[in-house]
């Protein structure tokens, strides 16, 4: 089927007249190549001559001094066509890893096309976003998610669209490496708003990140409020991704409670937590192991000794088996755990 529908490509391409029908022909051949074969470079090549095909005509009838309804129309079909192509080749050189080719054909895409397809502008932009961000290009990569939310929030006039969504939880991940928490928490909280009347699941995710970022800032009475909220919004969620954010949030709780001095209480949330976790995420969880150890480690100040020992060789145990033996945070519970014994006069060697 594949052969005999690129053997009439090649065969109309050969004998047309119509230059369209020739780079529309290297366009189809294109996107067989690259979607159906897996020949990236024949592709390319496929892409490349449509361009260079189809890109004359846009330049002669833009010197025209007069361009009627139908040449205007056929004008936009080809640089349509055009762009659609260099998109084609970004998805190949993404694809790649060329990220430099990727980014120039994008770059290209958005000075042809010059605000005249706000849709295909959209897309541009926000994969400029995503290659800088890739490159580890922050602030470049900001700087286009913020062309692109604004074009689209004066396209949408106040609707809601999951491309907005998107943006702004970009935008929140790219301002929280730049160290620009109150602007990351400003996206997230628009994120939790578009949620409301879309993916509501993603809700209890931004809630928590914005908890994170209330941590780093030291802001403790905010991240408990978020942290709450997120606990509720996870109990009460189908999905596990949010019954484990729930979980954490009590650790954090926790965490943010011996921050103040106030272990006590903090060993109420981490037990809290500890039994949450085995409900809802299983006994054999790295979270749960977690608890277990935060647990034991309240009790070691309590010097309950024997609950802390019980609780830090099941928090081992655990780490062992979902992170492996030889896993950083295995080591340390298992040093914790040998560090205990030695104290208590144990001459257990822990394996």
């Amino acid at each position: 089927m594949i052969e005999v529908l690129k053997e009439t490509l090649m065969k109309l391409e050969s004998t047309s007249q119509s230059t369209i029908t020739k780079g529309a022909c290297k366009s189809i051949m294109g996107r067989i190549y690259f979607y159906w074969e897996e020949e990236n470079q024949k592709a390319i090549s496929s892409f490349q001559e449509a361009i260079s095909i189809l890109t004359p005509l846009t330049t002669e009838v833009n010197n025209d001094d007069y361009i009627d309804d139908d040449t205007q129309s056929l004008l936009k079909e080809t640089k349509l066509c055009i762009l659609d192509n260099i998109h084609e080749l970004f998805l190949i050189y993404r694809k790649e890893n060329r990220h430099e080719e990727a980014k120039r054909c994008l770059q290209n895409a958005v000075k042809i096309n010059q605000h005249e397809f706000l849709d295909r502008q959209l897309i541009f932009y926000e994969c400029l976003g995503d290659i800088e961000y890739e490159n580890e290009e922050e602030v470049l990569s900001t700087h286009h998610y913020e062309q692109t939310l604004k074009l689209d929030e004066q396209a949408s006039v106040g609707a809601v669209n999951n491309r907005q969504l998107r943006i702004h939880s970009k935008l929140a991940r790219n301002y929280q490496a730049l160290g620009m928490y109150e602007k990351a928490i400003s996206a997230l909280e628009n994120a939790v708003e578009l949620c409301e009347n879309a993916t509501k699941y993603m809700v209890t995710e931004f809630l928590y990140t914005i908890a994170e970022l209330y941590t780093r800032m030291d802001d403790i009475r905010s991240a408990w409020v978020y942290y709450q909220v997120t606990y509720e919004l996870g109990q009460s969620s189908g999905y596990y991704s949010n019954k484990l954010l729930s979980v954490k949030s009590l650790y954090q709780m926790g965490c943010l409670l011996q921050k103040e001095g106030c272990n006590g209480r903090a060993l109420v949330y981490f037990e809290k937590g500890l039994k949450s976790a085995k409900r809802n995420l299983g006994e054999i969880d790295p979270t749960t192991a977690q608890l277990y150890q935060a647990v034991a480690e309240e009790q070691k100040n309590k010097r309950a000794w024997a609950n802390a020992m019980i609780l830090m060789e099941k928090a081992y145990e655990i780490n062992k088996i979902t992170h492996g033996p030889m896993h950083p945070i295995t080591i340390q519970s298992k040093n914790a755990f040998q560090r205990l014994l030695i104290q208590q006069g144990n001459k257990k060697v822990v394996n």
